[in-house]
């Protein structure tokens, strides 16, 4: 499988980053380094949640903060 790469659209941050749905179907952007062709589920052990490494987390998202 070969996945999207977008970036970040914090202007601080611009990291690569990739979209895998969670268990309970929600899209998660991982943080791409830690994703391999062959994953399709978010694993919290294995995938960095972009959330964790962004500079600016809080601003995107369903609590958006500016």
């Amino acid at each position: 499988m070969t996945h999207k790469v977008v970036i970040c659209r914090e202007p601080t941050c611009a990291a690569r980053m990739i979209f895998l749905p969670t268990r309970n179907g929600s899209n998660m952007p991982i943080d791409a380094d830690s994703v391999s062709a062959d994953d399709v589920v978010f694993d919290p052990p294995r995938h960095v949640s972009h959330y964790a490494t962004c500079k600016k987390p809080n601003r995107f998202g369903k609590g958006k903060k500016k």
